[in-house]
């Protein structure tokens, strides 16, 4: 009995031993491997977090960088196009101030359709870019006038002059997919101005005309008066697109005033875009018989 209560004894104490020492082993483990790994990993976790946001940082500042020199960019873009827009203001009121003195001495005809009444309806007078200066002159007897012009330096040229002239100028172009000029012509004919502008600009081709003065007619239900002008003695300005022309002072100047013309509903844009093409043509023929 004695040996089996020491075996037991003995039994006890071994499992005892040998807890502890995978006890020991585990704690040993743990600290040769398992905390440095655990360490190491924390590590790279902090040093992959550090790179994406030094990344992050990075692109930021980049994007920054860009932004702030995108912004210079357009300052400058835009202190220079307000220079460019001063000079041609210059420009304009000295046009305005020619145009007032050759205009005392000119000998002026208007020939105007009888069919035309501006004081019951408002039209839209078409005419070449050309003879924007017989255009000028002759329908600032209207009292409600507007004139479309492009945004353009060209247009900033000539905008001056007009404005001084009276008329109400609206900015932008005469193609039919400028909806916003398009729209703000209509107000003003709804209004009872009569718009006036050149239906080849502003920068052509050359006597082709363009649809947005035809759509304008058939949306608006107003008509267009074609127009033809024709000057004994003119200066033409060869190498502009237009070929512009000004009237030599003391000649004489023609100005025709076509049959209204009204554009359906269910027209063809580019026949009447033809039609009035036609017409603006002869018309300028018929006025060089006059001179």
């Amino acid at each position: 009995m004695k040996l089996i209560k020491e075996f037991e004894v003995q039994e006890y104490k071994d499992k005892i031993v040998i807890t502890l020492g995978f006890a020991i082993f585990i704690i040993l483990l743990y600290l040769l491997f398992y905390k440095p790994i655990i360490n190491w990993y924390e590590k790279k976790e902090e040093y992959r977090e550090y790179n994406l946001k030094s990344i992050k940082e990075s692109k930021i500042f980049e994007a920054g960088e860009q932004r702030y020199k995108r912004l210079e960019e357009e300052l400058l873009n835009e202190e220079k196009e307000n220079k460019e827009t001063l000079k041609y203001r210059r420009y304009g009121t000295m046009l305005y101030y020619l145009l007032q003195l050759v205009r005392k001495t000119l000998k002026i005809q208007i020939i105007k359709n009888e069919k035309i009444d501006e004081k019951k309806e408002s039209y839209i007078f078409a005419f070449w870019h050309n003879k924007l200066v017989a255009s000028t002159l002759c329908l600032d007897y209207i009292e409600k006038r507007a004139v479309l012009a492009s945004p353009s330096k060209d247009g900033e040229l000539i905008s001056v002059p007009l404005e001084r002239l009276g008329y109400q100028m609206i900015r932008g172009s005469s193609d039919k997919n400028s909806t916003s000029s398009l729209i703000s012509l209509i107000k003003f004919m709804k209004k009872g101005y009569c718009i006036g502008t050149p239906v080849d600009g502003p920068k052509g081709p050359i006597y082709e005309v363009k649809p947005g003065m035809i759509y304008l007619a058939q949306k608006g239900k107003k008509y267009i008066i074609p127009t033809g002008t024709a000057y004994k003695s003119k200066w033409e300005f060869k190498k502009a697109w237009d070929r512009f022309q000004f009237p030599k002072p003391f000649t004489k100047m023609v100005y025709i005033m076509g049959e209204p013309i009204e554009v359906p509903a269910d027209a063809d844009i580019d026949e009447y875009c033809e039609k009035i093409k036609n017409e603006l043509n002869r018309l300028d023929k018929e006025a060089e018989k006059y001179i």
